[in-house]
C-alpha cells in the first residue's frame, strides 16, 4: 500500500491545500484525492511540482506500506 504525506507536508509549511493548489497549478480535487489516498494515478509532473515546492524528494511524498499476504 502507498500511503500519502501530503497532509504532513502542508502541515510542516503551514500550508493550505487551496494554497499549493494555486502554487503550483493542480486542481483542487487532485490535491484532495491524494490527500484522501483515494487518487488512482497521480501525473509525474504533478508528483514534481509538489517536490519542488516543498523542497523535498519522492520519498517525503509518498511511503511504501507491506501488506500482509492472505
Amino acid at each position: 500500500m502507498i500511503k500519502f504525506r501530503l497532509k504532513v507536508l502542508l502541515a510542516e509549511h503551514d500550508m493550505t491545500a487551496s494554497e499549493l493548489s494555486e502554487r503550483i497549478g493542480v486542481r483542487p480535487s487532485t490535491l484532495s484525492a491524494i490527500n484522501r489516498g483515494t487518487i488512482k494515478q497521480i501525473p509525474l509532473n504533478v508528483i514534481e511540482s509538489i517536490c519542488k515546492e516543498f523542497n523535498c524528494d519522492v520519498g517525503d511524498l509518498m511511503k511504501y506500506i507491506p501488506t500482509e499476504e492472505e
